[in-house]
Parts: C-alpha cells; sequence; structure tokens
C-alpha cells in the first residue's frame, strides 16, 4: 500500500502572493514606485477591484482609493485588511480615504460596516483623513455623511476632511507622531498617496 504523500503546509508568516477573497484579487508584493526611495518597498497594494477602489498601505498608513460608489462588499474587504493590517502595525494605523469627484454615498450596508470598522478598531486608529476631489453639495453631502458614521461610534482619533492633498498630508504625519510617536515625512507622504492615486488609475483602466 503507497502512503499518502502530506502537503507541505505554508507559513503562517509567509502567505502566497496572491490569494482569492471573494471576486477580489489580493496582492502582498509592494508596488514599485523607485523614485520614492527606500521605503518605497513599504507601499502594498492590498487589495483592487478595476472602477471601484484600490486599497494600499505605506508602512502603517492605509491609503484607500474609492472610484466608486462604497459598498457592504467593499467595505467587507477594507475590514479584514484593517485587521491584518494592525496585526503588522502594533503602533496604531493611520487611514486615508480618497474620493473622486462625484462618487455616490455609502450604501446602507456600507455604511453599516464603516460603523463597525470604527467602533471595533477606535483605540487602534492613530486619525483618518479624508480627501474630497470635488467640491459644492457633493462634497458637503459626503462629508455629513461620512461624519454620522463615525458619529455613532466612540472615538479618540481626529477626523478630517480636505480638498488639498498637502493640507492631508501634513495632518496625517503630525498624527502620526503625536499619537503614534513616528517620524512622517509630510511631503514623501504627499508623493505617496499620489502615487498610489495614479497606480488606482491604472487598476481602473485595466
Amino acid at each position: 500500500m503507497t502512503a499518502t504523500k502530506k502537503p507541505t503546509p505554508t507559513p503562517a508568516n509567509k502567505p502566497p502572493p496572491k490569494a482569492e477573497l471573494g471576486d477580489v484579487l489580493l496582492a502582498r508584493g509592494p508596488a514599485h514606485f523607485d523614485d520614492l526611495g527606500s521605503r518605497a518597498s513599504t507601499l502594498l497594494l492590498l487589495a483592487a477591484s478595476p472602477e471601484a477602489y484600490a486599497f494600499y498601505r505605506w508602512d502603517n498608513i492605509a491609503i484607500n482609493v474609492w472610484a466608486s460608489q462604497p459598498t457592504g462588499e467593499a467595505v467587507k474587504v477594507l475590514a479584514q485588511l484593517t485587521e491584518r493590517s494592525l496585526s503588522e502595525c502594533p503602533s496604531g494605523l493611520s487611514s486615508i480615504h480618497w474620493l473622486e469627484q462625484g462618487v455616490a454615498l455609502p450604501t446602507a450596508e456600507a455604511r453599516q460596516g464603516l460603523g463597525e470598522i470604527a467602533k471595533r478598531y477606535e483605540k487602534h486608529l492613530i486619525c483618518v483623513g479624508v480627501m474630497l476631489q470635488g467640491s459644492g453639495f457633493w462634497a458637503s453631502a459626503t462629508r455629513s455623511a461620512l461624519s454620522g458614521i463615525v458619529l455613532l461610534a466612540p472615538r479618540t482619533y481626529s477626523l478630517r476632511f480636505y480638498g488639498e492633498v498637502s493640507e492631508l498630508s501634513a495632518f496625517v504625519a503630525r498624527a502620526q507622531g503625536e499619537r503614534a510617536h513616528k517620524a512622517t515625512d509630510a511631503a514623501l507622504l504627499r508623493r505617496v498617496i499620489e502615487k498610489a492615486v495614479a497606480d488606482a488609475t491604472r487598476v481602473d483602466a485595466g
């Protein structure tokens, strides 16, 4: 009788480079932004869905680019990535959300999911910065909706909305220093954000 060969286990700290999560492809490999210098290898594309979203992380800073209406399924992916990121970032996580002009308000399911993330990880979030690529009624309605989600949960971190990436970068860098005692270069962070957004555009283009 021939013995059955047991499969070789994959080490817990070495997940496959790609894994399916619903219809979303996750990748651990870093985006190749060589012009950012030695820390470029820490910019990771964690999950992306064309014309919907692209979620990145640079060190302990999450950069979430929304190209279309946040849905419940997308927020479930974000929740899983938040948990994973916090396990790898013991000092806490700063979260940046970039919303393109005209993106519809989150669905009811997405709002509920975002509220659960805000409540569950409240003590581990350093700050939340939201970049609104637009103005007028759309920006006002989006700001009001997102503020309402967070107000339903206890909050020790700062939530701010911006229309200029330089101001957003300065806010996050300052919070990193004050709450996580991590020195973060605001100018470099701005370049990282801009590169992530440019890369997300390529994801949307397929």
